[in-house]
């Protein structure tokens, strides 16, 4: 935008200008205006042009100046909208947990957000094409009614957007500030889902975080104004330029709006080299002012512009590269969870079966035990494991529970480390785990039941069985273990 300004730049800078583009990434997705039309749009009678702006070939027609962010702004609409009708033609014939279903929503929500963000990236052009059209526009029914038409269209768009993200806003403040409740906060967030570009990536502890993005905008938006308006002026809209990189910079620091620390390096990098370019710009507008001449001087401020361009174009795409990288990460990631939910889900249920199959295990064989594959002991260890992590330990020795009732009648996990010892160390473990005494007198057991402890079964020792079944199913004791350390 600084090439908009009536400075005068060295010969250098004064080429650059001219190639440079006013977005850092150009998608080129948007076919070129026909001939005809553009024609009719160049020669359509009009106000002359400002001189600052004509001196860069910028045309009098808005929709020649935005037909690229038009295109865009269309392209991503239509998808979207085409998202949202086969969206509804699922909802109605197919259910809306079909796979289908989710990736249309999926994509929708990608789709949404994406064009909020791209909304808010033309706002700035948005303005300055505009003023200049309605500047220069000559009343008279002409093809030029249709651009203003356009415009009006676009900047009635704009002031929608922008009233809906602060209400949007303002009622994500009042739940948070109401509510002790989490769940009410998060239920705003999941309903709001294809809306949360507007608020995920910012602090919520107050409005003015959140608001970054508008107020990013509103500073485009208000340099466009400057430099439509204040074109006689070249000083004063290098100046304000300066005031407003400083006003962005302290509101960065004082309220630190970003959750994520490499969004805020990366804002305080854009704005450290727009600071560099300001800077400049009114170093060069103040050597105008003097009537200075000075080439050298004019020659090293334009290197430094061209430097610091360069810098934020190769850190910007360093900068972008690492997004994608993170993005490709965390899909991946998502992917491999999602697997291994599946196989969980596919194997755990196949245990099961085997179980009700199967007949009672036999205390003195092991062969039934040995059916069972370490990874098949491993998973379903795993699965308990997390079942005893997440729920109370009692309930889960309810009687109602069907699981547990299985596990009392056979066992299926090979117990390697009760008898492994001598007798007396046997003695001696169950003693500190506080079996009863009277369990501790049966004597040395015999070597073929080395992998299983015995099923007791006489009247004298059954009357000692609740504390004996509630001591071999606890997970957290030291003789049988369910789980390995």
């Amino acid at each position: 935008m600084i090439k908009y300004l009536d400075i005068g730049y060295s010969e250098e800078l004064q080429v650059a200008l001219k190639t440079w583009l006013s977005s850092f990434v150009s998608l080129g997705l948007t076919p070129d205006m026909p001939n005809s039309m553009l024609e009719r749009f160049e020669n359509d009678k009009h106000k002359p042009m400002i001189f600052v702006f004509a001196n860069y070939e910028v045309s009098p027609s808005f929709l020649v100046n935005f037909w690229e962010n038009l295109g865009i702004i269309i392209l991503v609409s239509g998808i979207w909208l085409i998202l949202r009708i086969i969206e509804f033609f699922l909802k109605s014939k197919s259910p809306q947990q079909s796979r289908a279903f989710s990736w249309i929503q999926t994509c929708q929500v990608h789709v949404q957000n994406f064009l909020f963000a791209a909304l808010y990236g033309v706002y700035g052009d948005l303005i300055l094409y505009a003023i200049l059209q309605y500047r220069i526009y000559d009343s008279g029914f002409s093809i030029s009614v249709i651009s203003v038409a356009v415009s009006v269209i676009l900047l009635f768009i704009m002031f929608i957007h922008i009233t809906f993200h602060i209400r949007l806003l303002c009622q994500y403040q009042r739940i948070k500030a109401r509510s002790d409740d989490q769940n009410a906060l998060d239920e705003f967030i999941e309903k709001h889902k294809r809306s949360r570009v507007l608020f995920q990536d910012f602090k919520d502890y107050a409005l003015s975080p959140q608001l970054f993005i508008v107020f990013l905008s509103l500073r485009d938006m208000l340099f466009s104004l400057i430099l439509t308006t204040m074109y006689k002026h070249p000083l004063i809209q290098a100046i304000l330029s300066v005031i407003m990189t400083c006003l962005m910079l302290a509101y960065l620091l004082m309220k630190s709006p970003f959750e994520s620390r490499f969004d805020a390096a990366q804002q305080y990098f854009f704005e450290f080299i727009g600071a560099v370019v300001n800077i400049s710009v009114v170093f060069n507008a103040m050597l105008d002012t003097g009537d200075y001449i000075a080439v050298e001087s004019r020659k090293n401020v334009g290197k430094l512009i061209i430097v610091s361009n360069m810098v934020f174009n190769f850190i910007t795409a360093l900068f972008m590269l690492n997004v994608i990288y993170q993005a490709l990460k965390d899909a991946y990631n998502s992917y491999k969870a999602k697997q291994s939910a599946k196989s969980s889900q596919k194997t755990f249920p196949q245990i099961q079966h085997r179980l009700d199959k199967s007949p009672p295990l036999n205390p003195r064989s092991s062969q039934q035990n040995a059916s069972f594959n370490n990874s098949e002991v491993q998973l379903l260890s795993n699965v308990l494991e997390s079942e005893f992590q997440t729920q109370d330990l009692s309930s889960f020795e309810s009687q109602t529970n069907p699981d547990f009732l299985r596990y009392r009648e056979r066992s299926i996990l090979p117990r390697t480390n009760i008898m492994q010892n001598s007798p007396q160390e046997h003695r001696a473990r169950t003693h500190h785990n506080q079996i009863p005494p009277n369990l501790n007198n049966l004597g040395p057991m015999p070597s073929k039941m080395s992998a299983n402890p015995p099923r007791f079964s006489s009247p004298h020792q059954n009357q000692h069985s609740p504390q004996r079944t509630r001591h071999r199913f606890n997970p957290y004791a030291g003789t049988i273990r369910l789980f390995p350390k």
